[in-house]
């Protein structure tokens, strides 16, 4: 997990779950929502584009997050439903 998460720069929140890690990226040039498998740690996808503050709730089925402008969000965790939930 270390391993991961130094190669990828992450900063704000952190999640594992199901051999995932989703974290928040405010280093590299695309800032967002990544996620890496624990069994290829080389490829990491984004999620969510733009600056994310903190990851809220997680459950099953969606990661909760706001922006910098504190509107939460919910994102599918394969990234390909966002919902703006409050804000």
């Amino acid at each position: 997990l270390t391993e991961v998460l130094n190669d990828h720069s992450p900063f704000g929140g952190t999640i594992v779950y199901d051999g995932m890690v989703y974290f928040i990226d405010f280093m590299s040039d695309s800032e967002g929502l990544y996620s890496v498998a624990l069994n290829n740690p080389g490829k990491r996808n984004m999620l969510y584009e733009g600056r994310v503050m903190s990851i809220h709730i997680f459950d099953s089925q969606w990661i909760y997050f706001t922006d910098d402008k504190e509107v939460l969000y919910r994102i599918t965790r394969d990234g390909k439903t966002l919902e703006k939930v409050f804000g």
